[in-house]
């Protein structure tokens, strides 16, 4: 917190000496400071050298590592300065060569990142580096593991590697990467485990668009799946089954399977994240009941669908299905997705009993 202390605070106080300041950036355990003058301080853990001050010695009280710098930024345990003269300068941790000095080693005062001049913006991850050229063109160096460089491929780098053009502003998350591009869509690549990407569900190793604003998430569904196909009925519409597997596009989104692949899974008990329902038969004091096990989107991915679990002894008949009247054991999955499972309340002893999830869209 740079106050002169190391006790923790349930309330700001002012970082000793730090007036005039115009922007800040906070890493794991280490903060940075730059002020009006272009001068940049640092304070917090040292154990890597990333303050900048030419030492692993932590600081309670921000000290001073660059002048004219114009923007800084704190990753997990790196620093990067960006100088007036537009070129970058890094500092702390490098084992993945997220410094970008072509090297793996560490540093305990600021090095220039190789060859790199022009830059306006910068932005860090975890162990990874953005940087944002006035040309436009967009450059990444540093830990891959998830796509999130979006050089198309998941080895690390040591010296920035162009990834995209035509690129206004960079954001980085801890394993993931944001660029907005001048016609103002927004791409992203990297690790998007719980949707964090904006990507539906899966990692991406190059950037793609993220799903538009304003755009409801069955629409982004089709766009993602379809691509320029997405306004066709016969392929794309929900009632469409262009893979010929049985199962209609309404179905293939509501249970997380993939339009254009053939072939329709079962929902594995208890794990599963992608699959049809998965109906079995529990043993209970009365006799065995049915139990519907079925995956489900929540949130706003869920708008314009509505599940519904059915029972019937008599689905032949219309007027035979009914609605689940008991308690839904709910499991979250991720941000996205939940798995419900359910049981009927009649025994399937000695009557028939059937049992099914009905998926409406609305809009």
């Amino acid at each position: 917190l740079g106050d002169g202390t190391t006790d923790d605070r349930g309330e700001p106080v002012p970082a000793v000496g730090m007036t005039d300041v115009r922007a800040v950036s906070a890493g794991k355990w280490h903060s940075l400071f730059l002020k009006i003058s272009g001068t940049a301080w640092a304070s917090g853990a040292n154990f890597y050298g990333q303050l900048g001050d030419g030492t692993t010695t932590d600081r309670s009280t921000p000290v001073r590592v660059l002048e004219d710098v114009q923007a800084v930024a704190a990753g997990e345990e790196h620093s990067l300065f960006l100088k007036t003269d537009g070129t970058v300068w890094g500092t702390g941790s490098n084992y993945v060569g997220q410094l970008g000095d072509s090297t793996e080693d560490s540093r305990i005062l600021p090095v220039q990142v190789q060859g790199f001049t022009g830059v306006q913006s910068i932005a860090v991850g975890y162990a990874h580096s953005l940087f944002l050229k006035a040309d436009g063109s967009a450059w990444a160096t540093g830990l891959n593991s998830e796509g999130q460089l979006g050089d198309g491929s998941l080895e690390r780098r040591n010296h920035p590697v162009q990834v995209l053009s035509g690129v206004r502003a960079i954001a980085a998350g801890a394993y993931w990467s944001l660029f907005l591009k001048t016609d103002g869509t927004v791409l992203a690549a990297g690790h998007n485990g719980g949707g964090q990407a904006g990507l539906g569900l899966a990692n991406q190793r190059t950037p793609v668009v993220v799903y538009e604003l304003g755009v409801d998430p069955g629409t982004a569904w089709q766009r993602e799946q379809f691509g320029a196909g997405a306004g066709a009925v016969e392929t794309a519409g929900w009632m469409a089954d262009p893979d010929h597997d049985g199962v209609v596009n309404l179905l293939e989104r509501a249970f997380n399977l993939p339009p254009l692949q053939s072939g329709s899974p079962l929902l594995a008990p208890g794990t599963g994240s992608a699959g049809l329902p998965r109906i079995t038969a529990r043993q209970k004091p009365f006799g065995p009941v049915l139990v519907v096990e079925y995956l489900r989107l929540k949130g706003w991915m869920a708008a314009g669908l509505e599940y519904t679990a059915q029972f019937s002894s008599a689905p032949e008949d219309g007027a035979g299905w009914m609605a689940a009247n008991g308690v839904e054991k709910v499991e979250s999955i991720n941000d996205f997705w939940e798995r419900v499972t359910l049981e009927d309340s009649v025994s399937v002893s000695p009557l028939r009993r059937f049992a099914r999830v009905k998926v409406t869209a609305f809009p």
